[in-house]
């Protein structure tokens, strides 16, 4: 499981796990205690936790997995830090552990949203973040040789009959049929 089967919905307050997907809508669950289940209709804005990132000074993109990070560095699990702390204290715990990121963007509601989520994560799925801090351990001794070839293990595993042929064949194009008026 990864930050990519969460999501949060625009104009809901909670945070949701993906459990099937069709086209016709995605199937969540509630991560609270009632963990109640429904469809999200396609027409509502949907945000996937992986893809989320904040605003920066240097016009990078800071992620949402690297704040999650830094908030497990600094208290692991148990970040004593939520959202109901004192905003000065939440503003001074940005501005140390995550510099870059832009003040004048980023509100306080925005800080305690992220915090609210990452101790919502953290009492359902403390694997989930366990897991990220063990796959950033992984990737920064292995370096980037290392996922250059599992990235070539994938591909050699791949099934040839899967992958599309290119067409040689130029594409045919219609041309518009002139009809005379009838007189």
């Amino acid at each position: 499981m990864d930050l990519k089967d969460f999501i949060a919905i625009k104009g809901k307050s909670e945070l949701f796990r993906v459990l099937n997907k069709s086209p016709k809508g995605i199937i969540v669950e509630t991560l609270n205690e009632k963990r109640t289940k429904f469809k999200v209709q396609p027409n509502l804005h949907v945000l996937v936790l992986k893809d989320i990132t904040i605003f920066s000074v240097d016009s990078s993109d800071i992620y949402l997995l690297d704040v999650y990070l830094k908030f497990y560095e600094q208290g692991g699990l148990k970040l004593e830090l939520n959202q109901k702390s004192e905003p000065e204290a939440i503003y001074s715990f940005f501005r140390e552990h995550i510099p870059n990121h832009d003040q004048e963007k980023v509100y306080i509601s925005d800080m305690k949203k992220m915090l609210r989520w990452y101790h919502v994560i953290c009492e359902f799925y403390p694997d989930v973040i366990e897991n990220l801090k063990k796959e950033e351990d992984e990737e920064a001794e292995d370096g980037r040789e290392g996922t250059k070839e599992i990235k070539k293990e994938k591909t050699k595993n791949l099934n040839p009959t899967s992958l599309k042929k290119a067409s040689t064949k130029s594409p045919t194009v219609k041309k518009p049929v002139v009809r005379k008026a009838a007189k």
